[in-house]
Parts: C-alpha cells; structure tokens; sequence
C-alpha cells in the first residue's frame, strides 16, 4: 500500500504511513500495485528524483532585493555582522578581501589562482549561512545541488564579469623562454594593456607582446607569445646587416632597435598592408649544425607579424620585486 505523500510502501491494512504518518485514506490510493517501467532507470530512480526534486521545491529564500541586500549578496561577511557569533562575520570580510588582494599581487602566478579559489569559497560559505534557515529543510543531496549551484554561479557570472572587465584594462603575463638579460629577462611577470586599451595602430619603438607562429624542421622556434620592438610599421622598408638597422633608407636610435643584438643575421624585408616588421630578438632558436643562409630565412619569415597577432603594448613589470616599475 503506497503512501501518496512520501511514496513509501507499507503494510496492507495499516492506517497511517510508516515514514510520514499520512492518514491512509483507501479513497485516495490507487486499487492497482505499481508496475515496472518500460525502461531499467525509471523503477529504481525515479522515486528517489521526485522526492529530490520536491525537496530543492522546499527552497524558499526570502530575499528583497535592497540595496543593502545587493550588497550582502556581492560582499561576503556583510550578511553575518547582525548575526551570532558578531566575529565570524568580521573574519569572513577580511579573509575575502585578503584573498583578493594576493590574488591580484600574485597575478601570473599559479599561486593567484589558488587565492581566488580561496575568496570564492569564502563567498559560497558567507551565502550558505546566510541562507542557512532555508537550507537547512533540503536534504544532502539538494544542499550539494545548490552549493554547486551557488559556486557555479558566482564563477561564471559575478566574478566573471569581474575577470572580463579586468582583462580590458591590463593582463599579467609571466615571459618564459627568452634569452634576453637587459630590458626584460625570462621569468619577469609584465603588464599589457587589455583589449579595452589596445591601440588602432602601433608606432615604432613600441614594446609589444605577440603571437609567435610555429616553424618545423631544423630552424625550430615554438609557436607561443613573443615580445619585442616594433621595427617597421606597413609599408616600411627595413633592412638589418652588420648589425646597422636601416628603416626607409634611414638609420634608426638605439631605442627603436630590437632588444637584442643578433650577430650574423641579414635582412632585407618591406612590411605589407596590415603587417608590422618585429625581429624576434628574444628568440632562443634550436639551430645546431644549420647554415646563416637558414637562419635568416626564419627570422625572415617570423619578422612579419599581422596586426591581428599583436596582443598590445607592455608598460610595466610586476616580478621581480627587484625591478619593480615601468618598462623604460
């Protein structure tokens, strides 16, 4: 005999449910016993995901959406400080702010993403207690849904907004793999400016950060982001021989030149419509046993970059703290 309110089956002729202690109304039950389903999932699931989906139905937070609200939603701890104990609130607040604050410090780390884990659990922890009264009629199952829920939610939508807006101002980038030791050094975590910011066009001179395309065979350079000068901008003539640069016929400063010498490298290449001249000084090329004439058709080759590749300017360094400051 199966209970209409809980679904639980029980001992034919009992008047009131075992589990939920209903009235066992014979009017109400139907005369014919449950039969298997068509399929193997429904008869020994389905109770069970009606009685979850009644149980996340239980689900009423009585929230109005003030000002005040607004702000105990978006600021973790705020909702606590009316609350007992008066210190957890408090501690909540200023372990979020901390973990965002190293978050932003430690940016081109792997350690910054570890601080947003952190502020972003402080935040699921600060809802949860503050919907606590209504979570606390679900079963485990529907808390977990929800706590999943409410962390998927603040990832993708309120910090994600967050971390697209930031992305449009600056972006952090860690340089790996470049042989300089002047200006920039491999391992220096810089600033480029984000989309936001990003120029129409670029001048010479300009330090920028770039798509590297891959090249195979002997005269190996791995596809990845570069960085360096910008040299010739479209329809420039720039031609690089004995360690003399020439832009149009014109011999250039020291400041637009590329970061690096390169000894031994001939160029001789005209920029077309939409591409910038950038000779990848920073490159660390494996090139053992391969002729100049080869090498120079790489840095040839790699030295005209489309507009579209060119990611935008770098204006400042973060790490090491040693050379902390703009990139001059």
């Amino acid at each position: 005999m199966e209970c209409p309110n809980c679904q639980f089956q029980n001992t034919p002729g009992i008047a009131v449910a075992v589990r939920c202690a209903t009235a066992l109304n014979l009017g109400e039950i139907d005369i014919h016993p449950p039969r298997r389903g068509k399929g193997l999932f429904r008869p020994i699931y389905w109770p069970r995901l009606t009685r979850l989906k009644a149980s996340i139905g239980l689900l009423r937070i009585p929230i109005h959406w003030s000002v005040r609200n607004v702000f105990w939603f978006l600021i973790p701890g705020l909702a606590q400080k009316g609350q007992q104990p008066r210190w957890l609130g408090k501690w909540l607040l200023r372990g979020w702010l901390l973990s965002l604050l190293l978050w932003v410090l430690l940016a081109g780390d792997s350690l910054s993403m570890f601080m947003y884990g952190i502020a972003l659990s402080i935040h699921c922890t600060s809802l949860g207690l503050w919907f606590n009264n209504s979570l606390a009629r679900l079963n485990i199952a529907a808390r977990v849904l929800v706590g999943l829920g409410l962390f998927v939610g603040l990832h993708y939508v309120v910090y994600g907004a967050v971390r697209y807006a930031g992305t449009g101002l600056v972006v952090p980038v860690r340089l790996e793999g470049i042989r300089s030791q002047g200006l920039i050094q491999d391992g220096d975590i810089v600033l480029r400016q984000g989309w936001f910011f990003r120029p129409a066009s670029f001048d010479r001179g300009d330090l920028v950060m770039y798509e590297v395309g891959a090249t195979g065979g002997h005269q190996y350079a791995a596809a990845g982001i570069g960085a360096d000068r910008i040299i010739g901008k479209p329809d420039d003539h720039v031609v690089f021989k004995d360690g003399q640069l020439l832009v149009n016929g014109k011999p250039v400063a020291a400041s637009l030149r590329p970061l690096e010498p390169l000894p031994g490298v001939s160029l001789d290449l005209r920029a077309g419509p939409g591409q910038y001249i950038i000779i990848p000084s920073l490159f660390i090329l494996q090139a053992h046993g391969v002729g100049q004439s080869q090498i120079n058709a790489l840095y040839a080759m790699q030295s005209k970059v489309p507009e579209r590749a060119i990611a935008g300017k770098l204006y400042w360094r973060l790490r090491p703290l040693s050379r902390f400051g703009p990139l001059e």
